[in-house]
C-alpha cells in the first residue's frame, strides 16, 4: 500500500471526471494515456466525455488538467469520493 490515512488504512479515492473536447476513439486513447500518467492514479477507465479514476489520496487537479491539456482536452468537472480499501491475500 502506498498512501496511508489515519490508522494505517490506505486513502483510496475514486473520481469521476467530465472531459470536454473528445471527438472519437483516438481522443479516448489519448485521454487514457494522459490520465494514467497523473501521479497517484492507479486505474483509469475512459469513455467518450468522461473518465473514472482510482487514485491514492486527493487528486492533483492541476496535474489532471495539465495532462489532458497536452492532448487537447479540458476538464469540465470532477467529483471525488473516498472508497474502502481492498485487502489482498498477501496483505491480510
Amino acid at each position: 500500500m502506498t498512501a496511508t490515512h489515519g490508522a494505517g488504512y490506505p486513502s483510496r479515492m475514486t473520481s469521476d471526471v467530465r472531459i470536454e473536447g473528445m471527438l472519437g476513439p483516438p481522443d479516448v486513447r489519448a485521454a487514457f494515456t494522459a490520465l494514467a500518467a497523473v501521479p497517484g492514479v492507479r486505474r483509469a477507465h475512459v469513455e467518450a466525455g468522461r473518465a473514472e479514476l482510482e487514485h491514492d489520496g486527493p487528486l492533483d487537479l492541476a496535474a489532471l488538467a495539465d495532462a489532458l491539456a497536452v492532448v487537447g482536452l479540458r476538464v469540465a468537472g470532477v467529483t471525488s469520493r473516498r472508497t474502502l480499501p481492498t485487502v489482498g491475500p498477501d496483505e491480510a
